[in-house]
């Protein structure tokens, strides 16, 4: 089944589902591969100097330091270490 085909051959896909589907954009099998849901997070690693403030990311490096456990509130905690990632020494935080 060629990628170019329409998602109206894929089983299970009648005509109200290919309507809903197109109205989505999604009007090939490669469009349904290629869909991502609206609060998709991609979590491919990326470089430092690829990332803005704010943004969720996946990081690979070394724990550098000891982390560090601290309870606030009920039943809230937040643990700090520092990750080495290459040449940088990056601050992390879990809540």
């Amino acid at each position: 089944m060629p990628l170019s085909d329409s998602v109206a051959v894929l089983k299970g896909v009648g005509p109200k589902k290919q309507v809903a589907l197109n109205k989505l954009g999604i009007n090939t099998i490669e469009d349904l591969f290629n869909f991502y849901p609206f609060r998709y997070d991609d979590l491919a690693q990326k470089k430092l100097n690829e990332i803005s403030d704010q943004e969720k990311i996946t990081l690979k490096g070394t724990i550098a330091s000891e982390p560090t456990l601290t309870h606030f509130g009920r039943k809230k905690s937040r643990i700090n270490f520092k990750l080495l990632i290459e040449h940088d020494v990056v601050s992390v935080s879990f809540f």
